[in-house]
């Protein structure tokens, strides 16, 4: 099961002003009901962040219960209703024993139960996400200390940000082929797939999965994070290819004497949306196998969006 903290020590709001911070707490409580709706996911928390500092002389208790900004009033509303539906681990299916509640963070020593926790968790379990507010830490790897114990944990404070934690999860814990397309959602959100190119990774899975899975995450990875967007801004297919390759992805498009071959047209051929598409652009797996077919669904609202048609050894050239 994928495990998640919330982090007593990332709940300060450091002076933020209210614009900012309500922001700040709509993110993390996005995050929440993301992962609620999942039953191989958790999020466990203590009652002790109850006592955590927020701001100066404002615990955390405070913030929720006692009537402040009234800016803040629905963001407020929105964190107690999460908080209550998380799961406390401090209960003997949950809770593993911690030499200390003190760890050092950014060369700190910061009273955090729950990190202690997470700490001790990815040395026998793998990633671990500890989830705070934007107004209290930078997103990505954190590197926390527990005594003589070091993780690096992997802080979420937004939506974004735990899809990269996921991605982070499924390359430490790959699943089956079988298994992987209830992971394409949380990991890669923003990607449309046609029936083919989800049964495609299942059939053709020795050209994307063992030593090629990190490969096929990171492509996956640009293509929902950045693709659209480099579409949108660059016209020339040239200058895609280029944009995409600094992302450290090797794709283009097929060439016009593939682009005049009847049967390779017909190969590339699927049906998305009630039309036809013919799926041009490709990402390369390795240099020989492994070709995850895509689109760039212009009519989608801006940037539009990527379309997966099919993922398969290699198709006709």
């Amino acid at each position: 099961m994928m495990r998640a903290y919330l982090d007593e020590a990332g709940l300060r709001f450091h002076g933020a002003p209210s614009e900012t911070l309500r922001d700040a707490i709509d993110d993390l409580v996005d995050v929440l009901d993301d992962v609620r709706e999942f039953d191989d996911e958790v999020v466990l928390w203590s009652d002790a962040a109850y006592d955590a500092e927020v701001d100066d002389d404002t615990t955390f208790m405070d913030f929720l219960f006692t009537a402040g900004d009234a800016t803040l009033a629905d963001a407020r509303r929105r964190l107690m209703l999460a908080v209550n539906r998380l799961t406390s681990w401090e209960t003997p299916d949950w809770e593993l024993d911690v030499p200390d509640h003190d760890v050092h963070l950014a060369g700190e020593k910061v009273w955090a139960p729950s990190l202690a926790q997470a700490v001790t968790a990815e040395s026998a379990l793998g990633p671990i996400a500890v989830l705070a507010l934007s107004t209290a830490r930078e997103p990505g790897p954190t590197t926390v200390v527990l005594t003589d114990q070091a993780a690096i944990l992997h802080t979420v404070t937004a939506p974004t940000g735990r899809r990269a934690f996921v991605r982070t999860w499924l390359q430490a814990r790959p699943p089956a082929p079988v298994d992987f397309p209830c992971w394409l959602d949380r990991a890669f959100p923003d990607l449309r797939w046609t029936d083919e190119a989800q049964n495609g990774l299942r059939t053709n899975s020795k050209y994307f999965f063992g030593d090629r899975f990190p490969t096929t995450v990171h492509h996956l990875g640009v293509l929902n994070d950045h693709a659209a967007d480099v579409f949108v801004e660059q016209k020339q297919n040239d200058l895609r290819e280029k944009h995409l390759s600094a992302l450290d992805v090797n794709a283009s498009p097929e060439s016009p004497n593939t682009r005049a071959n009847r049967k390779a047209v017909e190969q590339r051929q699927v049906e998305w949306q009630g039309q036809t598409i013919a799926f041009w652009w490709h990402t390369k797996i390795r240099y020989d196998t492994g070709r995850i077919h895509f689109h760039h669904d212009a009519s989608a609202p801006a940037p539009g969006r990527i379309v997966i048609g099919l993922c398969v050894e290699h198709l006709l050239v």
